[in-house]
């Protein structure tokens, strides 16, 4: 059964990580988890993503990542709004796609994920994109961990 990909609130997102965004008459949005790692992963990371390609809606996911040892966060540059598919863990840690969520992230949020939540990589909904990523790593090249899912799941739009 398809999901549907749905403008992103805090609330929603709320079980997977946070949105960051600029309130009204504040110049500074807090992005303060962009480096947060556990005492493993110390070494900040700060990358600039561009991309050429975009998703188109519908799509398939059939893979998910997720960073055991820190959060991961997004800011978008361009005016591209992104795509976010998440999904929570099974007892067992692998990821539960039949529980997954779809989000769409207008240009002007960016978000967090969570440590150890999986989610679909980066898939901004128009190209060219451009974003800044940033995690903290361990060094030992353990930092992302991928999985495919049981069953693809389909997102649709809204």
């Amino acid at each position: 059964m398809p999901i549907i990909a749905k403008r992103i609130t805090e609330a929603a997102f709320a079980p997977y990580g946070a949105v960051i965004s600029h309130q009204p008459g504040v110049a500074i949005a807090d992005a303060s988890a962009a480096f947060s790692g556990g005492e493993r992963a110390m070494q900040p990371v700060l990358e600039w993503v561009q991309l050429t390609t975009s998703v188109a809606l519908p799509t398939l996911v059939d893979k998910v990542e997720h960073h055991p040892f820190s959060d991961q966060t997004f800011l978008p540059h361009s005016q591209a709004p992104f795509l976010v598919v998440v999904c929570p863990a099974r007892t067992d840690g692998s990821p539960d796609g039949e529980k997954a969520e779809a989000f769409v992230v207008p240009a002007t949020n960016g978000v967090t994920f969570r440590r150890g939540v999986w989610h679909r990589s980066l898939a901004p909904l128009t190209a060219p994109s451009a974003f800044t990523m940033s995690m903290a790593r361990t060094g030992r090249g353990d930092d992302t961990v991928i999985a495919a899912l049981d069953r693809p799941v389909e997102v649709i739009a809204d």
